[in-house]
């Protein structure tokens, strides 16, 4: 699998590193490539699937495993670590980025004073219920 990894970056900046002006040569770069990263998808899907199965039949022996796996799967890796103000400065802080977060928000989800009570729909159908036997539709 390392081997089709580095295959697919070489060819990728063979892709890059072609002018418009050898565009022959580049389509057949480019073939290669598409080809390349199928085989390279279908074969990281395939040891995904292995390793999970291996896994899953090594479990019944050390459910730890099992369990460090699904919940390195879970966390959520994605984060806001900095933003930046209007004035330039850096925001690291969690508790300074919520509240810079919440102002932003609130400044662009302004409340509609004319309208502050919810809308009322007119009724489409005439139903009324006394219970579960007596129900009249019209």
């Amino acid at each position: 699998m390392k081997r089709d990894i580095k295959l697919k970056h070489e060819l990728w900046y063979k892709i890059k590193s072609k002018g418009k002006c050898q565009t022959l040569n580049r389509t057949e770069l480019m073939i290669d490539y598409k080809r390349t990263c199928k085989i390279l998808k279908k074969n990281i899907k395939n040891s995904t699937v292995k390793f999970e199965n291996e896994l899953a039949t090594s479990s019944k022996n050390n459910p730890k495993i099992l369990y460090a796996y699904i919940k390195s799967q879970q966390k959520c890796k994605d984060s806001v670590r900095l933003l930046r103000t209007e004035k330039g400065d850096e925001i690291t802080d969690s508790a300074e980025l919520a509240e810079h977060l919440n102002c932003y928000f609130q400044s662009v989800f302004v409340r509609d004073e004319e309208n502050d009570t919810a809308p009322v729909f007119a009724c489409r159908t005439n139903q009324y219920c006394n219970g579960y036997s007596n129900c009249v539709f019209s």
